[in-house]
C-alpha cells in the first residue's frame, strides 16, 4: 500500500469542518462563486477543483507507468474521485459536484 498526497481530498480552507449554512453566512460571495463553478473557484483559503485534477492526474499517470499490467486499486475521498472521473470522461471539472459516485459509509 502506498499513500499519495496527490490523491488527498480537496482542501476546503476556512470552510473545513463547517456546515453549508455557516459557510454561506460567513463567506457568502465565495460560497456562491464556488457553487456556480467549483472547478475554477476555490473555497475561501482552499483549492480549486482544477488543482485537484492536476495533482491527482500526475499520480494516476505515475501509477499507470509503474503498473502497466494487472489490477490496481486506487482509494480516495469523494470529491477527488468525482474530479478524477470528470477528467477521465472528458467532462468539465467544474461539474464534479454533479457526478454521483458510490461511497463507503461507516455506521
Amino acid at each position: 500500500m502506498e499513500l499519495r498526497d496527490g490523491l488527498k481530498e480537496l482542501y476546503y480552507g476556512k470552510w473545513e469542518g463547517e456546515c453549508p449554512e455557516t459557510v454561506n453566512e460567513k463567506y457568502h460571495d465565495d460560497y456562491v462563486r464556488w457553487l456556480t463553478d467549483p472547478g475554477w473557484n476555490a473555497p475561501t483559503g482552499g483549492e480549486k477543483g482544477i488543482d485537484v485534477s492536476r495533482r491527482s492526474s500526475i499520480v494516476i499517470q505515475e501509477i499507470e507507468a509503474q503498473h502497466s499490467t494487472g489490477n490496481v486499486l486506487v482509494v480516495a475521498h469523494k470529491a477527488t474521485i468525482r474530479i478524477m472521473l470528470c477528467r477521465a470522461l472528458g467532462i468539465d471539472v467544474g461539474r464534479f459536484r454533479d457526478r454521483r459516485s458510490p461511497t463507503c459509509r461507516g455506521s
